[in-house]
């Protein structure tokens, strides 16, 4: 048996040898000079080239690695490629453009191809003759896309996309280990090269398998955008539904990563995710008590109750007008079931303390939520009890006017400036520091006065009469006043200034 195996790979050893040497002299006769790598000829010896799809593709395959009748050289940095006019223009867009139009090089019989590589050719050819529908292996996959692109060839294209779902995300069925080395690559080679169904479907699969797929150091070295696109694919697919278990789900991945220097934009990326589960929840929680799917974070201990202490105090936090109502429903109904069902006493509190909170914002905001929708939701019971409750008591028939802006809270571009007022020149300052001392020697002297006898006129009185008129020498004042209101007076002061 092995004596067979010897012969039979001797024989085949020969007819290689043969084609090789067919080659070479087919393009001496061609070119002139023998290039020294022939990667053509090199193909013959590849058993992983891919299949043709059919008998006329085999028949235009075996043409172009054993080429009698080319009339085309495509060069490539060093190899050469002997190959036919007719098959390119057939199968290439491209091609056939440069040999029926003006082009330079429609009459040369070597043709250089520039920022190509010539595996990137050879896979080319191989595609061009045999139509087939696998890529081959010498090739990277980055280079095949190139090079389609460049040249046109979306049939090309299709294969690769092809071969991405089926070879390398396994059609994005549960990710395995080879799965989670490749989706970094293939979400890049996607948004590169605008293959926007492929995306759309690598983000889908983001969505559905994140907590797999992040924790790689492929996903942390991609460019900043794709990440941010991968967590808005999931945040965008939060619903009522499901909203609950990709929380946990980004709290397990959150909790089971390993901090650390590549970890870092990963951790990002759970952290914005945890963030945007909880404000969704948050907005929606009368609608995720009613569909019983919050329950599942008061089923059990540990660490859930972090999950839920967050919820509650992000429920705190943005309660309104509008949805207070809704909230107070939502925990009425959880403290109903905590005591039915005998939850952990932790969570009991927890919500007992969410709902005193949601009370009191009821109660301070009363004359503004009866005014609302969800008011209707509540029991005559409640509606009862917070009005007897209320601070202040009067016609509830009526809607609150809106509350006054006041300027201190505008910005800085929308207040008024104050008026500027007339410089004070250096004369007028001289006469003002003189009254000013007149003015404390007059003072001075009616107190003596006083002293020394009651007839004497008071000090205000001989101020009055002695004191330089002080407002005749200062320019006009503005007097700037705010009330509560928002309200803004400007008035000139013109009258002198008091004693």
């Amino acid at each position: 048996m092995d004596l067979t195996k010897t012969k039979l790979s001797k024989n085949l050893a020969r007819t290689l040898e043969k084609d090789v040497k067919s080659f070479s002299d087919n393009l001496t006769e061609m070119t002139g000079s023998l290039s020294p790598n022939l990667l053509q000829s090199k193909l013959l010896l590849d058993s992983d080239l891919p299949s043709p799809s059919c008998d006329l593709g085999q028949k235009l395959l075996n043409e172009f690695f054993h080429p009698q009748a080319s009339d085309i050289v495509l060069k490539a940095e060093n190899e050469c490629f002997l190959c036919h006019k007719e098959v390119l223009m057939t199968r290439c867009s491209y091609f056939k453009a440069m040999f029926q139009n003006t082009w330079t090089e429609k009459n040369s019989k070597e043709i250089t191809l520039n920022n190509v590589k010539p595996e990137a050719v050879a896979a080319l050819l191989c595609f061009l003759y045999g139509a087939s529908s696998e890529l081959p292996r010498f090739c990277p996959l980055l280079d095949i896309l190139q090079i389609a692109d460049m040249y046109g060839m979306a049939e090309l294209t299709t294969v690769a996309k092809y071969h991405i779902k089926s070879e390398m995300c396994h059609s994005f069925h549960r990710p395995c280990k080879d799965c989670i080395a490749n989706a970094p690559e293939v979400i890049q080679l996607a948004s590169f090269f605008s293959l926007n169904d492929l995306f759309a479907a690598c983000l889908k699969w983001n969505t559905k398998y994140f907590y797999k797929l992040w924790p790689n150091k492929g996903f942390a070295s991609m460019q900043v955008d794709l990440r941010e696109k991968c967590v808005k694919a999931v945040m965008d697919s939060l619903n009522d539904t499901n909203a609950i278990s990709l929380l946990m789900e980004t709290d397990k991945f959150l909790s089971s990563i390993t901090r650390v220097q590549w970890t870092k934009p990963v951790v990002a990326m759970g952290t914005t995710l945890m963030t945007s589960c909880c404000d969704y929840i948050a907005l929606c929680f009368l609608a995720l008590v009613r569909n019983k799917t919050l329950m599942i974070l008061f089923e059990g201990i540990g660490w859930k109750i972090d999950v839920v202490d967050r919820i509650l105090t992000q429920i705190s936090s943005q309660l309104s007008i509008e949805n207070v109502c809704g909230c107070h429903l939502a925990v009425s109904r959880l403290i109903y079931l905590s005591d039915k069902e005998s939850w952990n006493q932790e969570f009991s509190t927890m919500l007992l303390n969410l709902k005193i909170t949601v009370w009191c914002f009821l109660v301070s905001n009363y004359f503004a939520v009866i005014h609302t929708e969800s008011w209707n939701m509540l029991s005559a019971t409640d509606k009862m009890t917070l009005k007897s409750e209320t601070i202040c008591q009067g016609d509830t028939s009526k809607k609150l006017s809106k509350r006054p802006v006041l300027s201190s809270s505008l910005n800085k571009n929308s207040v008024k400036p104050l008026k500027q007022t007339a410089p004070v020149k250096n004369d007028q300052k001289k006469q003002i520091a003189k009254a000013k001392a007149k003015n404390q020697n007059m003072k001075l002297s009616c107190n003596n006065k006083a002293t020394n006898s009651n007839n004497t006129p008071s000090c205000s009185e001989s101020r009055r009469s002695e004191a330089v008129n002080l407002p005749t020498l200062l320019p006009p004042i503005i007097a700037r006043q705010e009330l509560m209101y928002g309200w803004v007076i400007e008035e000139v002061v013109t009258k002198p200034i008091p004693a």
